[in-house]
C-alpha cells in the first residue's frame, strides 16, 4: 500500500521516542511533512529520537520535539497551552 503524500502538512506524533510512535514520525517525514512535532517525556528523549529521525530519513528541520508528561493533568495543560500559544495546530 503506498503511504499517503504529506507535502506541506504538520504532523503531531505523542509517544514518538520508541516503537509505532517513532516509526509514524519517521513514516511522516518521509511522506513528505512539512513539520513533523514529536513529544517526549524528557527533552533528552525528544533529542535522540530527532536524532534517529534525521539519520533514517537524512532529512533535516523537519522534526521538532516537544516535552508531554501525560502522567499529570499538569503536564498535558502545559503541552496544550504552549502547542496553542505557538500557533501549530492550523
Amino acid at each position: 500500500m503506498a503511504t499517503p503524500s504529506l507535502t506541506g502538512k504538520t504532523v503531531l506524533v505523542t509517544g514518538a521516542t520508541t516503537g509505532l510512535g517513532l516509526e509514524c514520525a519517521v513514516q511522516s517525514v518521509q511522506a513528505g511533512a512539512s513539520r513533523v512535532i514529536i513529544t517526549a517525556r524528557t527533552a533528552s528523549k525528544g533529542a535522540e529520537a530527532q536524532r534517529s529521525i534525521e539519520e533514517r530519513t537524512s532529512k533535516k528541520n523537519v522534526v521538532e520535539p516537544r516535552i508531554l508528561d501525560m502522567d499529570t493533568l499538569l503536564g498535558v495543560k502545559e503541552f496544550t497551552n504552549a502547542f496553542k500559544a505557538d500557533k501549530i495546530y492550523r
